[in-house]
């Protein structure tokens, strides 16, 4: 017998004993956990085995982000409960609080994004009116590869709200933010976490975003091209050696064939010769229950 609650601080242990065999061993649900259950304007729901004494053996999150999308993330089921349909369960348990809060008008629209290997999850949602929105192809570097040797000449960068809001950059992206797996529009509460974060920076002269998550570092390379973005990759592929951290990663736009055939020839990960791999999905009309 299975059923739904809400995720509490208690069930850190089994919260754990889920993510070991995701990605390697590198879920970033443990680093992110306390701040998920912490969040009073989303919701973090889990579904539990009670033949196991409650034991948590799945969870889903929706989180409202600045710009009022109602954002999807962090659906996992154990992998010994795997194909008993439990995603379904919990995505649609969520997704019943996210439609509450379209309709209310707390938020004004329901996305999520993902891999292409998540399979899984796409099919799911593609039942629920979700399409496809925008995909970028997802680049990334080993250590071994490091073309750009220190010294780094690294500078804060002073960047202005209105520049941020009008960065070209954003605009070739349909004014979508694209970092860490999660697409918003520019606001100013997200100008002002970037500031307090220190992730605006200058690296050699080129100006970029930095976002460390749970270990994990996204960048954008404002000028957008291949040698602005080797330069940041480079530099935070040193800084990773010493704090341990995943490989960097970025996103191009498909048709950025040229900075995509120079990474492919420079020894970057891409996913299948380039194809775009980092999808964005939007609900687009209430499915019929």
């Amino acid at each position: 017998m299975f059923y739904t609650r809400k995720v509490l601080m208690s069930d850190y242990d089994d919260i754990v004993d889920i993510s070991k065999d995701i990605w390697g061993g590198t879920d970033y649900l443990p680093w992110i956990f306390k701040d998920w259950v912490n969040d009073e304007n989303g919701a973090f729901m889990c579904v539990c085995d009670s033949d196991k004494n409650g034991k948590v053996v799945g969870v889903d999150k929706y989180t409202v982000l600045y710009d009022h999308t109602g954002w999807l993330e962090g659906l996992r089921v154990h992998k010994s409960y795997r194909g008993l349909k439990l995603s379904v369960i919990l995505a649609e348990t969520i997704l019943e609080v996210a439609k509450k809060d379209l309709a209310c008008g707390k938020i004004n629209k329901i996305a999520f994004s993902t891999h292409v290997t998540n399979v899984e999850s796409i099919s799911l949602m593609s039942k629920y009116n979700f399409k496809l929105e925008q995909e970028q192809v997802m680049l990334s570097k080993n250590g071994e590869k490091i073309k750009t040797k220190p010294p780094f000449i690294i500078k804060k960068w002073d960047i202005s709200l209105q520049e941020f809001m009008e960065l070209e950059y954003f605009k070739k992206r349909s004014n979508l933010v694209p970092l860490a797996f999660v697409f918003q529009n520019p606001t100013e509460k997200l100008y002002l976490k970037y500031k307090k974060e220190n992730s605006f920076i200058e690296i050699n002269g080129y100006k970029g975003i930095v976002v460390n998550k749970s270990g994990e570092q996204y960048f954008i390379a404002i000028e957008d091209g291949f040698d602005a973005i080797d330069v940041f990759m480079d530099c935070l592929l040193t800084i990773k050696t010493s704090e341990n951290y995943m490989e960097p990663m970025t996103f191009v736009l498909p048709e950025n064939r040229q900075v995509i055939q120079e990474a492919l020839k420079s020894g970057y990960s891409v996913y299948e010769n380039g194809k775009p791999d980092y999808l964005y999905y939007v609900m687009k009309d209430m499915p019929l229950r």
